[in-house]
């Protein structure tokens, strides 16, 4: 399930045009959506990102184990402010 979804494509387009660096990762780490900044600061393709993992751009050693803590523990909430 990911952990982020767009709703209408004005909403889309505001998250690919902001000026940060957005990832979205499904619940096995996998890179789901990112916007075109992070793109262009990490200089890859939307399409390269998008067959990455968590551990392959978040290279502090403890960012994998932190994304499953956040995921185990119910430290991210949905549109609703439930713990997801």
């Amino acid at each position: 399930m990911p952990l982020l979804i767009f709703s209408g494509r004005c909403s889309a387009e505001a998250i690919d045009e902001a000026p940060v660096l957005i990832f979205v990762a499904d619940d096995e780490g996998h890179y789901v959506a990112v916007n075109r900044h992070a793109c262009e600061v990490l200089r890859y393709s939307r399409r390269h990102l998008l067959g990455m993992t968590v551990p392959e751009v978040a290279v502090a050693p403890e960012a994998p184990e932190l994304y499953a803590s956040m995921l185990s523990q119910g430290h991210l909430k949905g549109h609703d402010a439930r713990p997801v």
